[in-house]
């Protein structure tokens, strides 16, 4: 829902099982909120003679939405008409001043708010995923094109240390120990500011997930120079490979071809792809410097789509994981 304005009935499918909210807590960002809630629902059980029945006791389950901040006020408004909080506190997290939006939140909701550090937050968050999601994580190998998705569960024995790349305007990188202890080793700006910001200026699209949909559909090697472009055939024996990129953009360095690229019916698609692996590849290197930085053993990684986390583990070998 936060990738396009909210309508009503976009609001009502998308939040669910208000009459029964347990547990309320807000994420509250630049340009979007996330909202997380807990519900009680009924469980159904099987009798001896093989009958499913109601149990009398109800179990929670967890709601995670995203929403535009435009759209905040009215899904605060649906859910003050169409649910019920079982408590009056609730807690939030905020990287920056947002006093109105909180206020909208007391006011339309009725509720005690509570600040909570978002590193925090985000280091037990995601403990608990791994520690209690079966088969959360998945590798992806991009030359394996029969399955390049290999789901597998991590044992909680080998979690911590690992290292918390955490993606948003910027990058930052914590080393994380247990829930409660952690601190920062390295970070950069090339993050997620960095990519909405040259996006809109390249493409005018103000979209973050249709910028997305964009870098999935080009071809990056219209604006990259790669290892082949240079050394043509003959890179076998520099243990590379051909298609690993050498310079970002710089093929863009000719006019005559810059010209060419733009008139392209597929350059926003192609630049969107070339920025993205820009920016990830600065942030692979931000992750090997701090890895370095900490001598920690080989690793494996463990990286979410933007709240990027990486897993040192001692198994000798490094592998990306991803939520």
């Amino acid at each position: 829902m936060a990738s396009s304005a909210a309508t009503p009935q976009s609001i009502r499918t998308v939040l669910k099982n208000l009459k029964n909210i347990k547990r309320i807590a807000f994420d509250i960002g630049q340009s979007v909120v996330k909202i997380a809630y807990t519900a009680a629902v009924a469980r159904k059980k099987t009798t001896h003679d093989k009958k499913l029945i109601h149990d009398a006791k109800y179990a929670l389950r967890l709601y995670c939405i995203q929403v535009r901040l435009d759209d905040f006020e009215a899904v605060l408004d649906y859910i003050a008409e169409n649910g019920h909080i079982a408590t009056k506190k609730a807690t939030f997290a905020s990287t920056s001043s947002t006093h109105l939006v909180e206020q909208m939140i007391i006011e339309k909701l009725g509720l005690e708010l509570h600040k909570v550090k978002e590193m925090d937050c985000l280091v037990r968050g995601t403990n608990f995923l791994i520690r209690n999601i079966e088969a959360e994580s998945f590798t992806y190998d991009h030359h394996n094109e029969k399955c390049r998705y290999h789901f597998e569960t991590i044992r909680p024995s080998v979690i911590c240390p690992y290292l918390l790349v955490n993606v948003g305007t910027g990058v930052s990188v914590f080393r994380v120990d247990n829930d409660c202890k952690y601190e920062r080793v390295g970070g950069s700006s090339l993050g997620g500011g960095c990519f909405f910001g040259l996006g809109n200026l390249l493409t005018s699209e103000l979209d973050l997930d249709e910028m997305m949909r964009m870098a999935e559909d080009g071809d990056h090697r219209q604006f990259d120079i790669l290892v082949s472009d240079i050394y043509g055939g003959k890179f076998a024996n520099l243990g590379l490979s051909g298609d690993l990129i050498a310079g970002s953009f710089g093929k863009c360095a000719k006019k005559t071809l810059a010209d060419e690229l733009k008139n392209c019916p597929e350059f926003k698609k192609n630049v969107m792809r070339s920025l993205l692996l820009m920016i990830s590849n600065s942030i692979g290197q931000v992750r090997f410097r701090s890895n370095s930085f900490m001598e920690l053993l080989p690793c494996k990684l463990l990286l979410i789509l933007l709240k990027v986390c990486l897993l040192v583990c001692p198994e000798g070998k490094d592998e990306s994981n991803l939520l």
